[in-house]
């Protein structure tokens, strides 16, 4: 059974902020999370401090990568002594100086060589792994649903990003407020005669239980296509650009057995190649998502989107251990062209 941590006087006024913010129940569980981040880049940099300046127990980064001259644009943890280093390894000072009060680890190896009981219950509480390969999102989804753990995934391209979540089967608290007759009486007559009544007095909080049953990776994968066939046209229309920028990717990842890289110009004709297929094969207009508009908006990470979308994930993960407050239900599509985020539920 786990323990959840009692907080310190030193943790109680470094986190003083977000204790008024969510209250002290939350942080007591932040302060026992075990958190594992796969891949660290420029995203889940983004993620790492905000966990990290969140108070988590601990964070282990896992990534077998070395740091290149590309990762120092986006990766702001890493400085030109990293290039040449592990990329894991090279994070660790910078987000332990952000908050010396929580353990940062770093694992070099593959996840491929690890046993499947390395991302269970007793290692972790929760999952998060940056990338846009399907089958590698799909296969760590697999087994954190079969021990229990919580998982998310992201990644961002350009100026679209996107947010898988799975809790599994999950129950959480809400905060909801509820104004009595008596209150309701008393506030109408203060109203009534010119006078105001505190809202304190008026409002009592009340603390509702609440489920929601996630549907896993898997299920995207196999219904994907299903879905646009049986949207109309005019839903079709009105369908986020980011969704069918991901079903262009699985496409491509499904084709070449690996993900799409931008720094690659035969992965640019591939894939406008298999868009005109796919909508053609969907009976989707190849207006409804240009190839120009393609090419100019899809590429590598940028900084601002994953500003925004690491702080959203970030943010999913303290609801997410906190047990406070709805969860994202479970698909959550970032279009920085539109500054506009979207829920899709699977």
């Amino acid at each position: 059974m786990k323990i959840i941590q009692m907080i310190s006087e030193d943790e109680a006024a470094l986190y003083d902020r977000q204790i008024r913010l969510w209250g002290v129940d939350a942080q007591k569980k932040l302060l026992s999370s075990r958190i594992l981040l796969i891949n660290i880049n420029g995203v889940a940099a983004e993620i790492a401090k905000n966990l990290v300046l969140g108070g988590i127990h601990s964070l282990t980064i896992m990534d077998f990568k070395t740091v290149s001259p590309e990762d120092l644009k986006f990766n702001f943890l890493l400085d030109q002594s990293s290039v040449g280093k592990n990329r894991a390894e090279s994070c660790v000072n910078a987000l332990q100086t952000l908050n010396p009060m929580v353990k940062v680890y770093s694992d070099k190896e593959p996840l491929s060589l690890k046993d499947p009981q390395f991302l269970s219950d007793k290692n972790f509480d929760l999952v998060c792994i940056i990338s846009n390969d399907f089958d590698e999102i799909n296969k760590i989804n697999k087994i954190c649903r079969n021990n229990n753990v919580l998982f998310l995934s992201g990644y961002v391209f350009g100026l679209y990003g996107f947010m898988f979540v799975d809790f599994n089967s999950y129950q959480y608290i809400v905060e909801a407020p509820k104004i009595s007759e008596d209150n309701f009486d008393k506030k109408k007559n203060a109203q009534d005669a010119g006078c105001s009544v505190k809202q304190e007095a008026e409002e009592k909080l009340t603390f509702e239980e609440r489920k929601t049953d996630f549907k896993s990776f898997e299920n995207f994968i196999n219904e994907y296509d299903h879905v646009l066939k049986n949207l109309s046209t005019t839903k079709l229309k009105r369908l986020s650009k980011t969704y069918l920028i991901i079903l262009l990717f699985r496409e491509f990842l499904e084709h070449f057995k690996r993900p799409f890289d931008s720094k690659i110009p035969e992965d640019t004709e591939n894939l406008l190649n298999l868009k005109k297929k796919l909508f053609d094969d969907l009976k989707i207009d190849q207006d409804l998502l240009s190839d120009t508009y393609l090419l100019s908006k899809t590429f590598d990470e940028f900084s601002p989107v994953n500003a925004i979308l690491g702080g959203i994930i970030a943010q999913e993960i303290i609801k997410a251990i906190s047990k406070k407050n709805e969860p994202v239900d479970n698909f959550f599509l970032f279009d920085g062209n539109l500054m506009l985020g979207e829920v899709i539920k699977i």
